[in-house]
């Protein structure tokens, strides 16, 4: 198919029926714009989160010990005896680089009411 043809066909169908292409160019035009709203939105989010992490210091790590439920408390704490001094040492030892190190022991005992009643 030649082109000027098709191209005059085209421009028949813009000038014979107008609100349809007044219709489809809004289409176009709210579609369009959405799609580079989203991805604005997205890359702004993307742009957030990486600024929030490297603000926490990208060379910092973390590690926590998971929640253990009451009743096998005491198994774990037979078996387990967690970080240590000489744990943080060893670590101090084997990686390079490391600025500050510490650990920290966190223990919230249940505290029951003892009170004995006076007679």
């Amino acid at each position: 198919m030649m082109f000027w043809p098709a191209f005059r066909r085209s421009l028949a169908q813009v000038k014979y029926n107008p609100l349809r292409t007044l219709l489809t160019l809004l289409g176009v035009m709210f579609g369009v714009s959405s799609v580079v709203a989203m991805v604005s939105i997205g890359e702004g989010a993307k742009d957030q989160i990486i600024h929030a992490i490297e603000s926490m210091g990208a060379n910092s790590v973390h590690i926590k010990s998971d929640p253990v439920p009451k009743g096998e408390l005491d198994e774990v704490i037979g078996r387990s005896p967690g970080l240590s001094r000489g744990d943080v040492q060893a670590i101090d030892f084997i990686v390079d680089d490391v600025r500050n190190s510490g650990y920290r022991t966190e223990y919230n005992p249940e505290v029951s009411d003892l009170r004995v009643p006076v007679h």
